[in-house]
């Protein structure tokens, strides 16, 4: 597991895998079960956690 996919938690990690396959965070959320909001907040903490402003930026840093 790279060093950037490790300062995620494992519920982050299911998250970002989710928006390298391209869904929505409506799509997250319900094949997770938790919210749009709890996807967004998701999101916010680990665009802060791996310094990036956006969800390309994130898939790019994780995955490539």
């Amino acid at each position: 597991m790279s060093e950037m996919l490790m300062r995620l938690t494992p519920r982050e990690r299911q998250i970002a895998e989710l928006v390298a396959q391209g869904l929505t965070n409506a799509e997250i959320g319900a094949q997770l079960w938790i919210t749009q909001n709890t996807v967004k907040q998701s999101l916010k903490r680990m665009f802060s956690k791996l310094n990036v402003s956006a969800r390309a930026e994130l898939v790019a840093k994780l995955f490539r």
